[in-house]
């Protein structure tokens, strides 16, 4: 993972209809303190509500966002649980949780950029905002308050090199072979030849 990270451009303005983020893996930071990030307030799939803390570059601060051009709308899905953030009410001060998608939770986001990141709940009135007092994230009306304004800084999760790819599940490597010119893989115990050796790139443009 990069010591350095770029962060999208959170300046100017742009209007709703309109995709303002890639897609990809990102943390996300409040506009007016950059040094702390949106964090699961524990690393579990039950962890109920999240946090701001220092960031420490740990899959429970990282979020994958996700555009659906069609409906216009963003998800935000936790790297560590690979459930959505969301709420399951559309009442204000709602607090923001995690969960699977469902009828019964609300995790669509519209975003707009104006001088940061603004995430609006879609078909609501409510944004996504940062309660100081209780160091937890709900929804609000806007107000055009720091704690409303977010930045996102783009992580790289796979330094650029070599690798060799193992199952979890059978402790066995993905194997390539050269030998029968086979453009199919399978899984063998790892035996350090160049056919279990794969080079993986990072795309910091995709």
């Amino acid at each position: 993972m990069s010591d350095e990270s770029v962060e999208y451009i959170n300046t100017g303005l742009i209007c709703a209809n309109q995709r303002v983020i890639p897609d990809g893996v990102c943390s996300i930071k409040l506009r007016s303190d950059k040094n702390k990030c949106v964090t699961l307030s524990k690393k579990s799939l039950d962890a109920k509500s999240f946090i701001f803390s220092s960031f420490t570059k740990e899959s429970h601060q990282m979020f994958i966002i996700q555009y659906f051009e069609k409906e216009n709308y963003y998800t935000i899905k936790s790297l560590y649980s690979q459930l959505y953030l969301g709420v399951h009410s559309t009442k204000e001060k709602s607090l923001v949780t995690q969960d699977s998608m469902s009828e019964n939770f609300f995790a669509k986001w519209e975003v707009t950029l104006d001088n940061g990141f603004y995430f609006q709940l879609k078909e609501t009135n409510y944004y996504l905002e940062y309660n100081t007092q209780n160091n937890i994230l709900h929804i609000a009306k806007k107000n055009n308050s720091n704690e409303q304004a977010f930045t996102l800084s783009p992580v790289e999760i796979i330094k650029s090199g070599l690798y060799y790819i193992r199952s979890i599940s059978s402790n066995l490597y993905i194997t390539l072979s050269k030998k029968n010119k086979s453009s199919y893989s399978y899984l063998t115990s790892k035996n350090q030849s160049e056919d279990q050796i794969f080079y993986v790139v990072y795309d910091k443009f995709d």
